[in-house]
């Protein structure tokens, strides 16, 4: 699991304490890249989610002209990953 994908579980409260003490992910991440390679839109649902599932949590994220990131912005829950251009974002 990389960083973003680390800091989207936080922020959705997706960990769960297993019996031994190790954080269990309870959940699955789409990652859709731009036309430089880079993650445009990254995706968090439960588990079993289907793309065309109302199930997503989407952030798209926004880049200047030397490839840093200037803006996260995230949709209201429930969304359609196949459907991320077209969502709102705030």
């Amino acid at each position: 699991m990389d960083r973003v994908e680390q800091l989207l579980a936080i922020q959705l409260g997706k960990v769960n304490r297993s019996v031994d003490g190790r954080d269990a992910w309870v959940f699955i991440t789409n990652i859709a890249y731009d036309s430089s390679n880079r993650p445009e839109y990254v995706g968090i649902a439960d588990q079993g989610a289907a793309n065309s599932d109302a199930a997503w949590r989407i952030e798209k994220l926004t880049y200047d002209a030397n490839g840093s990131v200037t803006q996260s912005r995230f949709s209201q829950p429930d969304q359609v990953w196949n459907d991320r251009e077209s969502v709102s974002y705030s």
